[in-house]
Parts: C-alpha cells; structure tokens; sequence
C-alpha cells in the first residue's frame, strides 16, 4: 500500500470537510505533522486515482466556504448505486463544474488566440492546416463550455 493510499484511506474518514484546512485537523490526529500541501496532494490524488482509493472527491468553488458552505469535500462514489446528493452537495457539485468549466474556457480561449498567431509564423502548410484544425476543435470546445456554463448558471438560478 502507498503512502498516498494511506493518506487517502484516513482522508475518507474525516470527510465531509469544508476546507483542506479541516481535513488537515483532522488527519493529523493519524498523521501528525501534516500539512495543507499534502492534503491538496492525496485530494488530487483521489482524483486521479479513484479505483485505488474506492471513492472520489467533487471539484469545488475555490476559495476558502463562504457563509454557510459546509461540508464542501465529500466523499462521492461511482459503484454506490444507493448514493444521491444532498441539496447542499448538488450545490457544491454544481459549483464545482462550474469553476472547472469557466477555467477551461478560459484556457481554450487563450490556446484558440495563440493558434492563430502560431499559424501566421508558420512555414510549412501541413503545420498550418494541422494548427487550423486544432484552432478548430478548441472553439468547438468553447462553444460546448459556454453552453454547459448557461446550462449550469439558469440550474443553480433555478431559471431553466
């Protein structure tokens, strides 16, 4: 078993939290000495590695919980068919897929900008029309992130 497994297995049973600071508390009455850092790290790990920690963790709103955001971090996990969100967990959920969307727009936005000026510089026609087609398939994304923004905005407005 790894450490970051070790971590994990501990960081299941001191969720839901509301900060990387609260999980940090509380696992280090396991693992005293621990630090925020490493809990962002088993939290990514997590992510990344579901199937070996046995459960997951939501993207949340970044930023410390703003008046009566509780319980941000939770434990989510795919082979649970009896698991449903509470109200306060949809919302986190919701906020969650919200930041990630608006983040990576961002960032496609941006790619999408240095495409087209990478294909101006470019010499040969093969690397133009392939930065073409990846300038392409990014602003298809854009627009895919934007729709998925509406979509999650008028759900959390309670407008769709």
């Amino acid at each position: 078993m790894s450490k970051m497994s070790e971590y994990a297995e501990t960081l299941y049973d001191v969720l839901p939290c509301d900060s990387y600071e609260e999980c940090r508390d509380g696992m280090s009455v396991v693992w005293p000495g621990i630090t925020v850092e490493i809990v962002n790290n088993v939290v990514h790990w997590v992510r990344s590695n579901p199937d070996e920690a046995g459960y997951n963790i939501s993207y949340i709103k970044r930023g410390m919980p703003g008046a009566g955001e509780s319980n941000r971090l939770y434990v989510i996990n795919k082979d649970d068919p009896t698991f449903r969100f509470s109200e306060e967990q949809r919302e986190h959920f919701d906020n969650g897929v919200l930041m990630t969307v608006k983040t990576m727009n961002t960032f496609a936005v941006n790619q999408v900008e240095m495409l087209i000026a990478g294909q101006v510089h470019e010499a040969g026609r093969v690397a133009r029309e392939a930065l073409e087609d990846l300038q392409y398939q990014f602003e298809g994304f854009v627009r895919s992130m934007r729709r998925a923004r509406r979509i999650i905005t008028e759900k959390m407005n309670g407008t769709s």
